[in-house]
């Protein structure tokens, strides 16, 4: 119903303004008629007119010149337009100063969005051969060195006296050695015996190749295997 109404009252709108348009068009075509019969009277020419007593007193008839009709132009009253209001210069409105809510509004920063929560990482287990002792990511194996006597010596004992000695160091003696030596008798094949004091030296302890002397330790770090 609402649709049919509009419809109907645009019509009706659209009729008003056709009619309100001819009337004004008719109106105008009228007014060009009154002004074209004007302009057509004003175009006749007056002829004036000579008095009985001008024609006698002379026979010749002077030539009168026809003195131009000037139009009267009728001015077409203009339509008024109707005055345009000058623009009213907006008053500038009282700045109010905000409350103190609204400063404390405005200077509040907005909450920084929470970052998302990376997933947790699994934890990594290390392990050790046996025998090791793990240390972080490492391992470590600790073991006695060995006491021994240093390279090209040989182990010696007499009862009283122990170390090492070096059978390309010694010297031949009747005897007796001093402090520090000891005493060996080297048996010559065909010849008799030589007594010969040889320098005694001390045991050092000493490791496998992969390990690394400590003290009277041996000790040896490897990497541990990740689990």
């Amino acid at each position: 119903m609402k649709k049919k109404i509009i419809i109907i009252t645009s019509i009706i709108v659209i009729l008003l303004l056709l009619l309100i348009l001819f009337f004004i068009i008719h109106n105008k075509d009228n007014k060009k008629e009154e002004i074209k019969e004007d302009t057509k009277t004003e175009e006749k020419i007056e002829i004036p007119e000579y008095s009985e007593e001008n024609i006698e007193v002379s026979e010749e008839v002077e030539e009168q010149t026809e003195e131009p009709v000037v139009e009267e132009k009728k001015e077409i009253p203009k339509k008024e337009e109707p005055q345009k209001e000058a623009p009213k210069k907006e008053t500038k409105k009282e700045q109010t100063k905000p409350s103190p809510k609204e400063e404390t509004t405005k200077n509040t920063k907005p909450a920084e969005p929470t970052k998302p929560t990376e997933p947790e990482k699994p934890t990594v287990t290390y392990s050790c051969p046996t025998g090791y002792t793990l240390n972080g990511t490492k391992c470590t194996e600790i073991i006695n060195a060995t006491l021994e006597c240093p390279a090209n010596t040989a182990e010696f004992s007499d009862g009283t006296k122990n170390g090492c000695v070096n059978l390309n160091e010694g010297y031949e003696t009747e005897s007796t050695c001093p402090s520090g030596y000891g005493l060996i008798e080297m048996i010559n094949w065909g010849k008799p015996n030589v007594n010969k004091c040889f320098k005694l030296h001390d045991k050092v302890y000493t490791c496998p190749s992969t390990y690394t002397l400590s003290g009277t330790k041996c000790t040896k770090t490897i990497d541990a295997t990740a689990n």
